[in-house]
């Protein structure tokens, strides 16, 4: 705790942005972020996500997927936030 705070709060605890994309560590995904995977969830299971990522990722009416990013190197993977702050438009 040389500056006030752990490493575990930085990155367990992280809060991102609906929609923000990140590369992060592949040995675990921090809370409330996914693997940009392709993964197909419910709209209903996420209206915020699926608002910020728009028509582009909606499959039909009732889901939409997840980006499907591959990383370039083997010990990172691309992960989504899932669930943090709303971002506001200009």
């Amino acid at each position: 705790e040389m500056w006030g705070f752990s490493f575990y709060e930085v990155f367990i605890g992280m809060e991102g942005y609906y929609g923000q994309i990140i590369l992060f560590p592949n040995n675990y995904i921090p809370k409330n972020w996914m693997l940009c995977d392709g993964s197909k969830i419910r709209i209903k299971d996420n209206e915020a996500l699926n608002a910020v990522l728009g028509d582009g990722f909606r499959v039909d009416g009732e889901h939409f997927v997840l980006p499907n990013l591959y990383s370039p190197h083997s010990e990172l993977d691309y992960i989504i936030c899932v669930d943090g702050i709303f971002p506001q438009r200009q």
